[in-house]
């Protein structure tokens, strides 16, 4: 293979993390901002600084640990949100 192929595959690789990264940055932001009704720039950082202090931890460490934790957080966070519209919509029926 040539040095070339290898050069767009590694990008293709660092393309997809990224995008992969700011897709669920923003999905977590977005979620949180909506739960918590707090400032969003102090969401933004402290999504910022908790990412910064993960990646000390090694690609091989986050896949094993944080990949199923961050998954068990989000069908929580997907309960909550049922929770709350189930709640709204109640109280639209019993005014």
């Amino acid at each position: 293979m040539s040095y070339f192929l290898l050069y767009l595959l590694y990008k293709t690789i660092q393309i997809g993390i990224v995008t992969t990264l700011l897709s669920n940055g923003f999905v977590i932001y977005d979620t949180s901002k909506k739960l918590w009704d707090k400032n969003g720039f102090i969401i933004f950082l402290s999504l910022f600084c908790g990412a910064y202090i993960i990646s000390f931890f090694g690609f091989s460490n986050i896949v094993e640990f944080l990949y199923p934790l961050i998954g068990v957080t989000g069908l929580f966070l997907i309960s909550i949100l049922i929770y709350r519209l189930r709640q709204k919509n109640k109280s639209r029926k019993n005014p």
